[in-house]
């Protein structure tokens, strides 16, 4: 079976886990949990110029097709059309992966406001005020007050900075075609949001 790749990305606590249980309801969509492909194609990418073998007799469609080879091994198991592959770091990946494809790789993106993303943490930390959290964790690891402000600037720094430009990358680098949803439509249109994306994806 010829599969349909489609990858997901976005930031934390934006709904991607939310997305990916709709898709699933989809009889044609294997949505993934976050999965090891995007840090499998990243390591290809980064360690191809160094192999000797490839340098000697330099074939691109070798290349590409171990690119592809990665991707299409990883969900062999899957009897489903359309895979939805989650990882934050695709965006990153435009690129490579679309020297797999042959084509701009489409990505799924979810996004929510920073605020709203923040807010989110902090509330799911004091709703579990009973045990440390790893948030609460690094701060005491690098020694700083357990308090709402340095939540937020370790939350920012150590979590959401990461995605955040992976983001960035992917929208400047204009070799990935990237559809952007925002939370409250994942949780509030979850139709009229799952429509677009069969849209997108085709």
């Amino acid at each position: 079976m010829n599969k349909n790749f489609v990858m997901l990305s976005g930031l934390p606590r934006s709904g991607s886990q939310v997305l990916s249980s709709m898709l699933n309801q989809h009889p044609d969509i294997y949505a993934s949990t976050t999965s090891p492909v995007a840090d499998l194609i990243g390591l290809i990418g980064e360690q191809w110029p160094n192999i000797s073998q490839a340098l000697v007799d330099p074939d691109p469609k070798q290349y590409s097709n171990i690119l592809l080879g990665t991707i299409d091994g990883a969900y062999k198991h899957i009897n489903k059309s359309t895979i939805v592959d989650k990882n934050r770091l695709w965006p990153r990946y435009g690129n490579i992966t679309q020297q797999a494809f042959g084509f701009n790789p489409r990505i799924i993106c979810t996004v929510r406001s920073i605020p709203d993303i923040l807010a989110s943490y902090c509330l799911l930390i004091e709703r579990n005020n009973d045990r440390i959290t790893y948030i609460d964790q690094d701060l005491i690891n690098l020694g700083l007050s357990i308090n709402t402000k340095n939540r937020c600037k370790i939350l920012w720094e150590k979590y959401i900075t990461h995605p955040y430009n992976s983001l960035r990358i992917g929208v400047n680098a204009g070799n990935v075609d990237m559809l952007f949803l925002e939370y409250t439509d994942i949780v509030g249109n979850g139709q009229d949001t799952i429509d677009i994306i069969c849209n997108f994806i085709g």
